[in-house]
């Protein structure tokens, strides 16, 4: 389901904004395969916990992308 996964500290220079963003790329088979473990294994519980009691979670967005392959 998953098939990879990377995090990259995004430095932001503009006046004013935050030291760095956090961009997380997730390679999936399927979303709603990985929402619904996700969601439904209870070994996961602890880390969405932690993550919403440290994230502001209307600061999270969401992009889907399809890769554009090199061309030959």
């Amino acid at each position: 389901m998953v098939e990879g996964f990377d995090a990259y500290a995004v430095t932001r220079r503009d006046p004013g904004a935050p030291a760095f963003d956090i961009v997380e790329v997730m390679t999936v088979r399927s979303w709603s395969e990985w929402e619904s473990v996700r969601d439904g294994m209870d070994e996961l519980k602890p880390i969405t916990e932690r993550f919403d009691q440290l994230i502001d979670g209307d600061a999270v967005r969401t992009l889907f992308a399809t890769p554009i392959p090199p061309r030959a």
